[in-house]
């Protein structure tokens, strides 16, 4: 069977304010208490999930052993199954909206919480970088859906 790679970042990344501190991603994932992640490439997605639940693909879910991009990964967990749903966010003025399959969602605590990160977090993991609107996919390890 053939997988698709998703790797879960140990570390805050470079333009987050908590840059280099230890996520707890993993812990959670392995916990079960992050249930989703959120992901850029929202067709590629889409295709790929298509076929996990088809039963021709797995999720890989791994962790870079040291560096990202400059050392090996290594498998944590294998999903089977899992669900997408799309989502798009716009942070202004120190406000966050979001819309996920086109409705909006107000309950932003539960949803950062469920990708494994407090508000303040998610809010800089999206957006430290400066950009103010986000579109991307969010896959679900599962059954929950908003």
């Amino acid at each position: 069977m053939k997988k698709v790679n998703l790797v879960i970042s140990r570390k805050f990344p470079v333009k987050h304010p908590r840059a280099g501190q230890t996520t707890g991603l993993l812990d959670k994932l392995l916990k079960g208490t992050k249930i989703h992640t959120i992901r850029d490439n929202i067709g590629y997605w889409e295709e790929k999930i298509a076929k996990v639940n088809a039963g021709e693909m797995y999720i890989s879910a791994k962790i870079w052993l040291d560096r990202p991009y400059k050392s090996p990964q290594q498998e944590m967990r294998r999903f089977t199954k899992a669900g997408l749903q799309t989502i798009e966010m716009d942070y202004q003025n120190g406000r966050l909206s979001v819309r996920i399959d086109g409705r909006k969602y107000t309950e932003l605590e539960t949803l950062a919480g469920n990708d494994g990160l407090s508000l303040e977090d998610f809010i800089g993991w999206f957006f430290s970088n400066g950009r103010t609107h986000y579109k991307g996919a969010i896959i679900h390890f599962t059954e929950f859906r908003y």
